[in-house]
């Protein structure tokens, strides 16, 4: 009995300690969201480019060049193979606010939502983005509950001394 309580004690204690160890991952800095932007609005089939991204208003009817009716759902779906690779080892995360704003300054979408598609396309983004980021994100995780277990635990290696 004591020896089970003991070794659970230290189990707890072990698992508390590698997860106030373990690693943040840092966010992704504008640079970065910049980069991501570029390659998805470059996709074959999107924008082409993001001064074509920028001009057309992100597919806003009557802004030239013309592009594709579909250019922003391609343009969101290629995201994630970019934002993969650099999100999946868990060194980065992303902060959809913070990738938004980066995002409509770098599309220059300013803030009349009406005057151009690019505010949304920077929402469509950002969501893809952020869903790969919470798969694979390394946050400081909370030992509260193990914590508590590990108290309950040393309670009951006390009572059974006692006994």
């Amino acid at each position: 009995m004591m020896a089970n309580l003991d070794a659970e004690i230290e189990k707890l204690s072990q698992a508390i300690e590698s997860k106030k160890k373990a690693e943040v991952s840092q966010e992704l800095d504008t640079e970065q969201i910049q980069s991501l932007i570029s390659q998805s609005v470059e996709t074959e089939g999107s924008y082409g480019s993001v001064e074509n991204a920028k001009s057309s208003g992100c597919g806003k009817p009557g802004k030239k060049p013309r592009v594709s009716f579909d250019s922003m759902d391609l343009a969101t779906e290629s995201i994630a193979k970019f934002a993969k690779p650099l999100l999946s080892t868990g060194e980065h995360k992303s902060l959809k606010s913070q990738f938004i704003d980066d995002c409509k300054m770098f599309l220059d979408a300013g803030e009349d939502e009406l005057s151009n598609y690019c505010g949304q396309l920077c929402l469509n983004l950002a969501e893809v983005v952020q869903g790969i980021s919470d798969q694979h994100s390394n946050s400081n995780q909370d030992t509260a509950l193990l914590e508590k277990q590990l108290a309950g635990k040393k309670q009951e290696l006390i009572a059974a001394k006692k006994s």
